[in-house]
């Protein structure tokens, strides 16, 4: 997959900068042929200007000198068509001959053997004519010699911009081809490292749900299926089958057979137990704003300090995301409710560093000996709702 995403991605941008490059290099080389034309033809005006004033000087030497100067060919004529000078050493060819060159003008013609010419004819106010002939094949190699150029310093910018978009190219593929990874690992039951969170945006986000739903999945993976394969246990590793990767408290899995038990017990001895079920309000607020990897320093600071708020008897447990459950053995709706009111505050006032104004909504309930584990939980979960649609930063309790 690695290959494919970067290839694929990596041969879109490519494309896509070949055919602007070749689209501007096109546009240039059309633009380049109309200004030099137009830089040749301001060049030949000018040339004749200077002609014309050297000439009705009759300042010859001068004359002279500007026509040697000047990349073309010169003929002066005067009211009868006589030449009365010329930088030809043949005949004036045929296709100037049927050329009209009476006026001041300009003329592109072509000779038969297919050479263009730009004519610029202009009459003197002696009646002189002067025709002026510049061959275009001399544009021609000018504007090759800079389309060379033109081309090299864009095959430059071209391999430069390669490498860069390969850059690119990885730094936006490699989030994608951890993810791909981590996918393949839990589907493989293979243990995996959380994913490195790379960036504040969607893909990041997906990474962060991702780390939340492997913390889940690998409470369901043994520990040594692919590590310690041929190595016998030694019936002391099942801690970490029982603690949540992150905040290293019991998990959902081993939270939910401790509560089971505690039902079994409470029917035998007809004692009665009660549970929180806790939520950080907003939480997805803090990913957001601060980066998932503060949210979850946030999480583990918040189950020190709730794991550090209880007594011995009970038990603390991650629940799921930011969700959290405490076993209360023992204890009445009264006392359980008083609990959780002063954590409630607790928490208000505590100071997360980087999070302020961090606040939980707390469901309670307590068993009765009808009930089963499920519609315990269920009752809590309810309670927990109500907390939470009637403001959040409260406790409630389904009765």
């Amino acid at each position: 997959m690695q290959f494919t995403i970067r290839f694929k991605l990596f041969t879109i941008i490519l494309l896509v900068l070949l055919i602007a490059s070749m689209t501007t290099q096109g546009l240039t080389m059309l633009l380049q042929d109309h200004i030099f034309i137009k830089d040749y033809k301001s060049n030949m005006t000018t040339t004749a200007e200077k002609i014309q004033d050297a000439y009705q000087a009759n300042d010859i030497s001068t004359l002279v000198k500007i026509i040697d100067d000047f990349q073309g060919h010169v003929d002066i004529y005067n009211h009868t068509g006589q030449r009365l000078f010329t930088s030809r050493k043949a005949p004036l060819p045929d296709y100037l001959k049927e050329a009209d060159l009476s006026t001041d003008q300009y003329n592109d013609i072509e000779d038969v053997k297919g050479h263009k010419s730009i004519v610029l004819s202009r009459v003197f106010d002696s009646n002189e004519l002067l025709v002026m002939e510049m061959d275009l094949s001399l544009l021609s190699e000018v504007l090759s010699s800079a389309n060379k150029s033109s081309m090299i310093s864009g095959s430059i910018v071209i391999v430069v911009f390669m490498g860069l978009i390969y850059y690119l190219t990885c730094k936006i593929t490699d989030p994608v081809v951890s993810i791909h990874h981590k996918i393949n690992d839990l589907a493989h039951k293979t243990k995996t490292r959380p994913l490195e969170i790379m960036s504040r945006d969607e893909i990041g986000d997906i990474a962060s749900t991702l780390n939340h739903l492997s913390d889940h999945i690998q409470e369901f993976i043994p520990q040594n299926i692919n590590e310690n394969e041929n190595t016998p246990s030694d019936g002391n590793d099942n801690g970490s089958l029982e603690t949540d990767p992150l905040t290293q408290i019991l998990n959902r899995k081993k939270m939910d057979y401790i509560i089971s038990q505690e039902v079994s017990k409470s029917k035998k001895t007809y004692s009665s137990f009660s549970i929180l079920l806790i939520d950080i309000d907003h939480f997805r607020v803090i990913n957001e704003n601060h980066g998932h990897q503060v949210g979850d320093d946030v999480l583990v600071e918040f189950a020190s300090i709730l794991q550090s708020n209880i007594r011995n008897t009970d038990t603390l447990g991650r629940w799921g995301g930011e969700e959290f459950i405490i076993l209360l053995k023992e204890t009445s709706i009264e006392d359980a409710l008083t609990k959780a009111e002063y954590l409630r505050k607790l928490i208000m006032n505590h100071d997360f560093n980087q999070v302020k104004d961090l606040t939980v909504s707390l469901g309670v309930s307590q068993y009765k000996p009808s009930m089963s584990l499920d519609d315990l939980v269920s009752m809590a979960d309810k309670a927990l709702y109500i907390a939470k649609e009637s403001g959040r930063n409260r406790v409630s309790y389904v009765k």
